[in-house]
């Protein structure tokens, strides 16, 4: 798996981007409600992401479940780390685990 190129464009995205969100859909338009809660917690926290619409790239799907093992999306990825999936987002979300995870990280506001 990992001389598939797609594994390596994962890899990559989420080298180059610190917050990359794997996502049903675009932040305009969201195709599920776990990406819509995903978007909308992202941008309340204005800080630069960087999203993928898997709707529009079935074989980058497949493969972003192989490497993660997990098969929900979205998909919420920090610093190179995968940090929740789906519905379990919202948990991480409105608890604040998020928003210390981008504090650690000293990922800041967009200005």
């Amino acid at each position: 798996m990992t001389d598939n190129i797609n594994f390596k464009r994962i890899e990559t995205d989420i080298k180059k981007d610190r917050v990359v969100l794997y996502m049903n859909g675009t932040p305009m338009f969201p195709r599920c409600c776990s990406s819509a809660m995903a978007v909308q917690f992202l941008d309340s926290y204005k800080v630069e992401y960087k999203s993928y619409n898997l709707m529009e790239e079935i074989s980058l799907l497949d493969c972003l479940k192989a490497y993660t093992g997990r098969s929900v999306i979205p998909q919420l990825f920090i610093s190179g780390k995968l940090i929740g999936i789906g519905e379990d987002l919202r948990e991480l979300f409105v608890t604040g685990e998020v928003l210390k995870i981008l504090e650690r990280e000293n990922i800041t506001k967009v200005s």
